[in-house]
């Protein structure tokens, strides 16, 4: 009995003393500075590219795009953008790709055109060729003698060409469709409605 006796005094003499944790106490919340509010800067653009357009000029495509170098850039201001693009009429598709750097957005369309384009002809208008394609190149920024025949196109072209006969004293509405001299010359032609 005695050895147990002695044997539970030492035992605890011999066991490591327990460490406690004690946690710090939270930091005293220190108050904000007061300053004038200060409007969120927002990202801008720092690069702006059109590729893949075999068509049109890039300088050309990126002024219709509403956007330039150093206005705001988003993700909804690019999608407005890529919808402006494609309510052209110009355009198969429009995809874009962007990336964020230091100095702002690097924004680069991605551009396929409609194929199908065809050169345009004029008949009994009363405007001569000239004036008919310097209105529609002032319309339609992207024409260079060949339209595709989307419905926004055409219809941007009608109405171009319908302001020019009135404005030149020949009030006649015009009408388009797609026609030919032979199976392979197509063309757009413009000529008066009910002609």
């Amino acid at each position: 009995l005695g050895l147990l006796l002695l044997c539970a005094l030492l035992l605890p003499a011999q066991s490591t003393p327990r460490k406690t944790a004690r946690r710090k106490a939270a930091p005293a919340a220190v108050p904000a500075k007061q300053s004038p509010t200060v409007p969120a800067r927002r990202a801008t653009i720092a690069n702006l590219r059109a590729e893949g357009s075999k068509l049109y000029p890039e300088a050309a495509i990126l002024s219709l795009s509403g956007l330039a170098a150093g206005k705001p850039g988003s993700k909804e201001i690019f999608d407005a953008a890529r919808d402006r693009l494609l309510a052209t009429g110009f355009f198969e598709t429009i995809g874009y790709r962007y990336d964020s750097g230091p100095d702002g957005f690097a924004l680069t369309f991605e551009i396929a055109d409609i194929a199908q384009v065809y050169p345009v002809r004029y008949t009994r208008l009363g405007i001569p060729d000239e004036a008919a394609n310097a209105a529609l190149v002032k319309a339609l920024p992207l024409f260079q003698g060949k339209l595709p025949p989307t419905d926004p196109v055409l219809a941007a072209a009608r109405k171009a060409l319908s302001a020019l006969a009135s404005a030149q004293g020949s009030a006649v509405a015009v009408s388009s469709r797609v026609a030919s001299d032979m199976p392979t010359d197509l063309h757009v032609l413009f000529y008066p409605t009910g002609a």
